[in-house]
């Protein structure tokens, strides 16, 4: 494999580019001095301190080529992104909230029955939102609350220098027909098998078996390794052919791809087994695929060769931080 050529493809690859403006959003957002705000951008929700708990809150809109393409799936993407970013910082997906815009019946129609199908597989209620009835556009966007343990999250911003890296991706599915860089893993599940994945994240926080974790998202699975290091001021090595993935996928598409269920974990040596026997009693693939290093640069290897994917000193993924 060209890992020069594969290097470039996934530093250019459009889910990685998107995210590059964030920094400039953020910045003009004057962050509010809060003691109850105990993180905020650069994880993947908002944590606010309640007593002894700690509320998870965060919200996703859905890239307009999904809407255009496939309303419903718009509708039920919105759901499974909100549920994964509660589920990545170790917590309990509550309920959700939604903003449609759309004039077009058969479109808006489309998109509430892709959120009340994903809404009801999940078990996460549907409880407000909000209705846009004569725009010119076609938009879906959903909020979520979530809680836990305020001791047991799961943060973005504390991987350590010599964690071990795990992968962990629910690879029973399959890439949705429309869109080539979705791998569904979650419309054909039965409800009680959902609960055993939600719950998973949630043994895992409570456990304090991770140091730092992030679902896979748009950027695929090293551009989300790569925010993940970019938020906690390390890098990263990993040999790309120990990522789980279908062997009916080759390594440079399956990389870009968004797993309905997929996570990246870092962890201690010791706490190793006990994470991959977790993943492995519901059926989810997770593997060690490299280590956290010092040197702020994400690397990809094939066992033999190395290149470097994102320079973090120079790179931007989100500028967050």
């Amino acid at each position: 494999m060209d890992l020069v050529s594969l290097a470039q493809e996934l530093r250019n690859y459009i889910g990685v580019v998107r995210k590059r403006r964030i920094g400039t959003l953020v910045k003009e957002i004057e962050k509010v001095d809060s003691p109850a705000v105990l993180a905020s951008f650069g994880e993947d929700t908002g944590v606010i301190e309640l007593g002894d708990r700690a509320i998870l809150f965060s919200a996703e809109g859905i890239w307009d080529k999904i809407v255009k393409k496939n309303p419903y799936w718009a509708g039920y993407c919105s759901v499974i992104v909100n549920v994964n970013d509660t589920l990545a910082m170790g917590g309990k997906p509550l309920a959700i909230v939604d903003v449609i815009a759309s004039s077009k019946e058969e479109v808006y129609l489309k998109m509430a029955r892709g959120l009340k199908d994903a809404s009801e597989k999940y078990g996460v209620p549907i409880v407000s939102g909000h209705f846009h009835p004569d725009t010119e556009y076609d938009m879906i966007s959903a909020a979520i609350i979530g809680e836990t343990d305020k001791d047991s999250v799961i943060y973005s911003h504390t991987a350590r220098e010599g964690d071990y890296i795990i992968m962990a991706i629910d690879l029973r599915g399959k890439l949705h027909p429309d869109f080539e860089f979705n791998w569904d893993s979650i419309t054909d599940k039965r409800k009680d098998e959902i609960k055993g994945l939600i719950r998973l994240m949630e043994k895992l926080g409570e456990a304090r078996l991770v140091s730092a974790g992030k679902d896979i998202s748009n950027p695929g699975i090293i551009g989300t390794l790569a925010m993940l290091c970019e938020t906690s001021g390390v890098g990263a090595i990993v040999n790309i052919n120990r990522v789980p993935r279908p062997f009916t996928i080759d390594i440079p598409h399956w990389l870009k791809v968004y797993p309905g269920y997929g996570f990246i974990l870092t962890a201690s040596e010791e706490n190793i087994s006990h994470c991959l026997k977790l993943f492995r009693e519901e059926g989810i693939n997770a593997e060690v695929v490299g280590r956290v290093e010092r040197e702020m640069k994400v690397i990809i290897s094939d066992g033999r060769k190395k290149e470097v994917v994102f320079d973090l000193e120079k790179d931007r993924i989100t500028g967050t931080v």
